[in-house]
């Protein structure tokens, strides 16, 4: 049970955390607002895992709390590497701290008990912290090549002749590129976070619901292939300006690929979980 001097000392702490880790604050809410971002969902992410604690509300009166004295180590690492990875502006490594102190700043006032409890809202926060450019460069150029490939593969089996160089697709009257918005890797972010989010809130095993996780990667390339397929189909058929950034089958493209994803997202987590609605039927 949480008392109300607890309450206190949490607000107290989290105004001490918000200064102390302001600039890590900037850093993400700067690639959160950028045009084009692959972190616009960020902002969200705070209040979720807020949601997440206020369902667990109950469980949290129950547990018993007992403060851990090696809390206070697990701050002091927490914020020793925030600090070193200020003096060397590497911004990924003093968000990563931050989860660090957090964990910390549980242990010390509750207990491992209660960090148990609270460990998926807090590990969830992972999902809002941007990947270094190094390794979204890497991983956009990766992830074009293969959507590239899958969709110059499927146009060809549809009837189209198309040849892949690079990223650029080659169609028999037009060519379209494959850009970086187009890469894939801004729902392939989102669709981690969301299928967290979604394998957590199943009554299934922890197996089960890593198979759901794991699953948003092939779903998010899978669908990333889909979108530059029907792109590939309206450039044959209207031409190439119909397919570009800004006109109307590329944004309804983007939109409808996400409706897909998460729709296989969904199918996946009833295939895991098929007695779920049975079993929730039979408490009612």
């Amino acid at each position: 049970m949480i008392k109300k001097e607890q309450i206190i000392k949490i607000a107290l702490i989290s105004v001490t955390l918000a200064g102390i880790y302001s600039p890590t604050f900037c850093w993400m809410m700067s690639l959160f607002m950028v045009d084009d971002s692959n972190y616009s969902h960020g902002f969200l992410i705070p209040f979720v895992c807020l949601w997440l604690v206020w369902q667990l509300k109950d469980k949290l009166k129950e547990t018993v709390v007992c403060p851990a004295g090696y809390g206070i180590w697990v701050i002091a690492a927490g914020l020793i590497i925030h600090v070193v990875a200020l003096s060397v502006k590497v911004d990924f490594i003093s968000a990563l701290s931050m989860l660090i102190t957090i964990v910390g700043i549980i242990l010390h006032l509750f207990g491992w008990r209660m960090m148990r409890v609270l460990v998926f809202p807090v590990g969830f926060l992972f999902f809002m912290i941007p990947f270094p450019d190094v390794f979204t460069i890497f991983l956009t150029y990766k992830l074009k090549i293969m959507a590239t490939h899958g969709a110059v593969t499927t146009v060809n089996v549809i009837g189209i002749p198309c040849i892949a160089e690079g990223a650029k697709i080659i169609l028999p009257d037009t060519f379209l590129e494959v850009g970086a918005p187009c890469s894939g890797i801004r729902s392939l972010i989102s669709l981690l976070a969301l299928g967290a989010l979604f394998a957590y809130l199943l009554n299934i095993s922890m197996i089960r619901r890593m198979i759901v996780f794991l699953s948003t990667i092939p779903i998010a390339l899978l669908s990333n292939v889909i979108r530059i397929t029907l792109l590939c189909l309206v450039a044959h058929i209207y031409g190439k300006e119909a397919a570009l950034p800004g006109g109307f089958f590329h944004d309804f493209t983007g939109f409808l690929v996400f409706i897909i994803a998460f729709g296989c997202l969904y199918g996946v987590g009833g295939m895991v979980s098929p007695n779920v609605d049975k079993s929730s039927e039979s408490e009612e």
